[in-house]
Formats: C-alpha cells, sequence, structure tokens
C-alpha cells in the first residue's frame, strides 16, 4: 500500500497561512499592549496628580522635580515660567504619599515629564503615549483665573465716588472713584481734559477750584485687558461760605482777622452755612479740605475752645470765634 505525503506546494501553503495567522496574532497582541501601557500611563499620572493635590490641600508645597532646566515654556499656558524635570526618586520621596516610584511601562528607567510652576503653585504632569500624541494633568486651568482666560472680556464700569460731597471753592476736596470689573481686573483711571488745578492718583481726584461754576472732563476706565469705558463727569463747586457779619477791621487778640479767612457755620449743624450764626477765622484755609476744617472746629465747639470775641443782635446772634495764635 502506497502512503500518501504532503507535496511540496502543499507544505509551502501551510506555512504561509500558519505566518499570516501568527502576524495576526501578533499584531492584535501589540495593539492590546499598546492599550494596555497607556492606560498604566493614564492612571499613573492620575495617581501623582492625586498625591499633589491632597498635599496642596493639606498646606504642603508641591515637591521639585529631579533634573531640573529652569524657565522653561509650555506651549500651551505661555504666560507662565516652569521648572522643568522629572517626576523622579526626590519628587517621589518628597510626596510620600505613593507606595511606588511610577514609571513608564516600556522602559523602567523613563520618568515621567514634571514641570512645576516658579511660583511653585502650579505643577504640569506629561507622558508619551504610543500613538505619537501626550497626555497631560495640571492644575493651572482649575484654579487660577487671569484675565487672558477669560473667554470674554468685559469692561469695567463707574458705580459712582464716594468722599466730598459738597465742593467748595479755593478747599480742597479729595473723591474716590468706585469700579466695578466682573472678570476681577485691576481698573485704572485717567483723563485727557483735567481741569487745572486737579490730579488723579490711583482712583483718587483731588485738588481745588479757584472759582464757583460747573465743570466737565472725561474720565477714561481701564481694564489693561482691552475693556474701557469713558464717562462724562460734571463737578458742582459752591461758593465757599464766607462770613458776611464780621468786619475787616475786627481786632481778635493782637492781629487782624482777614475776611476772606472766615468761613460761616450754622451753630444747630455744625456745617458750613452762608446765613450762619457761627464764623470761623481759618488759617491757611486753602490747605485744607472741608471736612478737616468741620472735623477740628467742631470738635473745638465741644470743647469750649473757642470763645465769642464779638456778637451782634438782629433776631439772631452771630459771632466770630477762634483761636488767635493757631487755628489747628
Amino acid at each position: 500500500m502506497k502512503k500518501k505525503a504532503f507535496t511540496l506546494v502543499e507544505l509551502i501553503i501551510v506555512v504561509t497561512i500558519l505566518a499570516i495567522l501568527a502576524t495576526i496574532s501578533f499584531s492584535s497582541f501589540g495593539g492590546y499592549a499598546g492599550e494596555a501601557r497607556d492606560s498604566l500611563r493614564i492612571s499613573d499620572l492620575k495617581s501623582i496628580s492625586k498625591a499633589f493635590e491632597i498635599g496642596i490641600a493639606s498646606g504642603n508645597k508641591l515637591p521639585n522635580p529631579d533634573n531640573i532646566i529652569s524657565r522653561e515654556k509650555i506651549d500651551s499656558i505661555p504666560e507662565l515660567f516652569w521648572n522643568k524635570g522629572d517626576f523622579g526618586e526626590n519628587s517621589y520621596l518628597e510626596v510620600k504619599r505613593l507606595s511606588n516610584l511610577p514609571v513608564d511601562p516600556s522602559d523602567k528607567n523613563k520618568k515621567y515629564k514634571y514641570f512645576l510652576s516658579e511660583d511653585k503653585k502650579y505643577y504640569y504632569l506629561e507622558t508619551d503615549l504610543e500613538n505619537g500624541k501626550k497626555f497631560t494633568l495640571t492644575n493651572y486651568q482649575k484654579t487660577n483665573q487671569q484675565p487672558q482666560l477669560h473667554a470674554r472680556n468685559n469692561p469695567p464700569r463707574l458705580t459712582g465716588f464716594t468722599g466730598d460731597g459738597i465742593i467748595y471753592s479755593e478747599i480742597k476736596f479729595l473723591v474716590t472713584a468706585q469700579v466695578q470689573d466682573d472678570d476681577g481686573d485691576a481698573v485704572s483711571i485717567s483723563s485727557t481734559n483735567l481741569p487745572s488745578g486737579l490730579q488723579i492718583n490711583g482712583l483718587n481726584i483731588s485738588g481745588s477750584f479757584p472759582h464757583t461754576g460747573t465743570y466737565n472732563f472725561d474720565l477714561v476706565l481701564n481694564d489693561g485687558n482691552g475693556g474701557t469705558e469713558t464717562k462724562n463727569i460734571s463737578i458742582m463747586v459752591t461758593q465757599l461760605p464766607k462770613s458776611q457779619v464780621c468786619l475787616d477791621n475786627l481786632h481778635m487778640g493782637n492781629s487782624h482777622s482777614p475776611l476772606n479767612s472766615r468761613v460761616s457755620f450754622n451753630s444747630t449743624t455744625g456745617v458750613p452755612d452762608p446765613n450762619g450764626t457761627l464764623s470761623f477765622f481759618v488759617k491757611n484755609y486753602k490747605n485744607y479740605k472741608m471736612s478737616e476744617i468741620i472735623f477740628l472746629i467742631n470738635e473745638g465747639i465741644s470743647n469750649n475752645k473757642y470763645t465769642p470775641l464779638y456778637a451782634i443782635q438782629s433776631g439772631k446772634t452771630y459771632t466770630c470765634n477762634f483761636d488767635n495764635s493757631d487755628f489747628w
């Protein structure tokens, strides 16, 4: 009896089929292995990130990277400088919240990239995936609220002024602009047509007007990120309430009190009043704000510091009260 055997052609076909099947199996296994390595890389970075977050919440500082290169830039966060390095042995020992040092699964000598911002507030972790892309984790986007991260910048707004409510001619005043910016930007103010005698310092507007009347100027608010608002400001200046009762040649001790330096006050309310019942000689009155003058005069009245030296009876009493040597 003849024994059947494979021909050479049949053997070649079988070997070829087996080789194809082996290649397919190996490719499939390689793909699954690559996905598994990527999963491990992502898991490692999340573990490091979680350890960082726990440390931050506990009041601890972020660890320094190993093999530091200073003042590096990250393309996606160009506004900061970073210390670039690895999450290596020293970083791992500083954290103290990981059971072992995570390393790249394809090479145990390859550490994960770790960036620390120069102010040591933010971390940035990075690893390379099998498909050539990168996987990153950072706390910068979650915690930083810098203006450049806003999708839309809102312009600043002027909500009013605080300070001197009434502005008198010849008397210094100070008001502060109340501004609001929904993005939290720092707002500055300026003007190109500020009246003579006024100045801007920060959000304060101060100075004095020599005459009564209405003064107008444009106030520009700027948030430094392209947001601006211009408001036309109108200031009404009231006549300084000078005494019409005390005479110019009235002797006050050994000196004369100039008529134009006497400010008239209402004895009941203690505020300036052109028809007031009290008239005070205010030495160098142009050097002070009215709020300062009012405070010191009322303080002097309460302490019986001022003694009436002259009075006229004509339905009500007008008195010229002052401290001759030095009003203040």
